[in-house]
This record gives C-alpha cells, sequence and structure tokens, in this order.
C-alpha cells in the first residue's frame, strides 16, 4: 500500500508483503483463540498437518512441525533463519530477482543491490546496514547463498490460450522473452530502480480491466516511453490497438515487441503472436498488418502472402479503404 513506493506487492521481500499471519483452524476448536509470536514459514504447513494426522514424513520435507506451538500456550520453537524470494520483476519485467533471509534481528536482502535492516530498531526498513554493518551482512549473504545451492532461476511454464488472454488483461503477461536461467539477477535491472515503471503498468492495467482501452493504450505507451525494453508494456500495447481497430500502430508495436525475442525464435514468436491477434477469421486490415510486420523483420516472401490474402479477403474498394486507414496518422 505504497511502502517503499510500490503500489501493490510483488516486487519486494519488505515486512509488509511477508509478514502475514498463518491461522490454523484444529478439529473441535482444539486451541482455540491461542496466540504465538513465532516464525514460521509456508514450508512448515505439510509437516504439521502430518503430525497432527500422526502420518508419516517424507524424508525430503524441510519445513518443520508447528505441533508443540498448538498445543501448548506456553510453547516455543527454536528461532531460525526464515527464506522468502520473489521472481515477479524477473519473469513478468525482465528485471532481478530477490531473495532474503530473516532471522529474529536482521534481514538481509539480495539484489542488484543488497540491504541489511535491523528489525527491532528500524522497523520501517528505512536504514541499510549492509556497508556500516558488513560481517553480519556478509554473514547472512554466505547462509542464504548456501541455502539456495545457487540454484538457476526457474523459467515459467508456458500458459496455453485463452488462459493467457485472460491473464494478460489484468497484467498477468506470461510468454515474453524469457531471461535466460544463467544470467544472475545482480547483472539485470534492480527492481528498486523500476518500482515506478511497474506502478504505471499495473495502472494501465486496471484501466484496461475496466475497459478504459484508450487510457489504457496511453497509459501503456507511457509506460514504454520509460523504458523501452519492457516487453510486457509492448505486448498488452499492440493487443489493445489491434483489438480497438488501429492496426498501423499496432503493426509497429507488434513489430518493437517482436525486437526484444532473440532471431533465433522471433519468426515463431511472430507466428504465435499474429495468429493471437488475427483470430480465425482474418480481414482485409489484419492481413495487411500481418505484411507490415513481415516487412518489418525481413520476411518478404510472408509479406507478399499476406497482401495476396489481403486480395483475396476484400474487394478492391474495401482493400483501398484498409490501405488508407493504415497510411493515416496515429490518433492522438
Amino acid at each position: 500500500l505504497g511502502e517503499h513506493g510500490e503500489q501493490g506487492h510483488g516486487l519486494f521481500l519488505y515486512e509488509q508483503a511477508v509478514r502475514t499471519p498463518l491461522i490454523i483452524k484444529l478439529p473441535r476448536r482444539d486451541g482455540g483463540g491461542r496466540h504465538s509470536n513465532a516464525l514460521v514459514q509456508h514450508i512448515d504447513i505439510a509437516p504439521t498437518i502430518l503430525d497432527l494426522l500422526g502420518a508419516p514424513r517424507p524424508s525430503e520435507l524441510r519445513g518443520r512441525s508447528l505441533r508443540n506451538v498448538l498445543d501448548s500456550p506456553t510453547a516455543t520453537i527454536p528461532d531460525r533463519q526464515l527464506y522468502a524470494e520473489t521472481y515477479a520483476g524477473r519473469c513478468r519485467f525482465g528485471w532481478g530477482e530477490v531473495s532474503s533471509l530473516t532471522d529474529g534481528q536482521y534481514r538481509y536482502i539480495a539484489s542488484g543491490r543488497p540491504e541489511l535492516y535491523d528489525l527491532h530498531q528500524d522497523q520501517k526498513e528505512q536504514v541499510n546496514l549492509v556497508e556500516s554493518d558488513a560481517t553480519i551482512a556478509q554473514k547472512m549473504r554466505a547462509a542464504l547463498e548456501e541455502l539456495t545451492g545457487h540454484s538457476p532461476a526457474p523459467v515459467p511454464a508456458p500458459v496455453p490460450e485463452p488462459e493467457r488472454r485472460r491473464l494478460a488483461a489484468i497484467g498477468y503477461v506470461t510468454g515474453l522473452p524469457a531471461i535466460a536461467a544463467e544470467v544472475p539477477g545482480d547483472q539485470l535491472p534492480d527492481v528498486k530502480d523500476r518500482v515506478a515503471i511497474a506502478n504505471k503498468y499495473w495502472e494501465a492495467s486496471g484501466l484496461s480491466a475496466r475497459g478504459r482501452t484508450a487510457e489504457a493504450i496511453a497509459a501503456y505507451r507511457d509506460v514504454i516511453s520509460d523504458d523501452p525494453s519492457l516487453a510486457a508494456g509492448w505486448d498488452r500495447m499492440a493487443g489493445l490497438l489491434a483489438e480497438s481497430g488501429r492496426f498501423r500502430e499496432a503493426g509497429e508495436a507488434l513489430s518493437s515487441l517482436l525486437g526484444l525475442y532473440p532471431e533465433a525464435t522471433r519468426s515463431a514468436e511472430a507466428d504465435q503472436r499474429l495468429q493471437q491477434m488475427l483470430g480465425t477469421a482474418p480481414t482485409a486490415d489484419g492481413y495487411l498488418l500481418a505484411a507490415s510486420v513481415w516487412s518489418s523483420l525481413g520476411e518478404k516472401t510472408r509479406a507478399i502472402d499476406m497482401r495476396a490474402a489481403a486480395r483475396k479477403a476484400a474487394a478492391d474498394a474495401a482493400l483501398r479503404k484498409a490501405g488508407s486507414s493504415l497510411r493515416k496518422p496515429p490518433s492522438p
């Protein structure tokens, strides 16, 4: 809700995002109203349920059972370092991921510019101690790296249509140029430097979800003006322009998006994107949009084929009208 500049959640791992209550309802209201300040993690949930059921626990589970805390109001569990991560910045926007380690007093955050906060003295995490308390920072960094084992970044699985379109409409875009798993997060833009752009992106997504398409297009245009390499912005703007019948602008936006893909996959991505845009019954305008995109990619034969398809799909007058609409200047 605005802490650290983020209007929402997903990019950061500060207290407001990671500290959430774990609520457990036992049968017969056992332990109802009991409260504990113990720090726990998601990975503790499965071991706790298995313990309560008396079921065997697989050896690979890394969490611990919280049954002692549930059974007794005075029980405690030993403090430990808690892990958290967010790959939203990397997977959605191509920025660096963030991970953190928190103990009873400190939180170390690994990102492009690491951070260390004393949660006892600085609950709002405003004073970065990573340089002044370098020994603690280095110790927690080493523990974090040992925990993760220097694992490569995960690569999101593709989402099929029409789920992709529904998710994209509310800002959750998939299938965009993926950052190679071997690229370290500290070589990508730090999310702290991009939070204002993310806020603008989510504002544009909200306008789109509410059907305010023209305003959303203008907002996405503002986003990519700030960061021309933001594939998510180009993707959403191209789709909205095509839906609005602004085919010339849609073709330009799609060409800019495709330019962000590796050359080896660009044609395949163009095929997929154009199929999504044109649907099952392409119009002359749609074929001409495809022709302009293929031309921008140097695919002359495919551009010629699309122009031929446009001539077949429309009478000469309709084709001239479509060509004229593509030559119109951008709408204000």
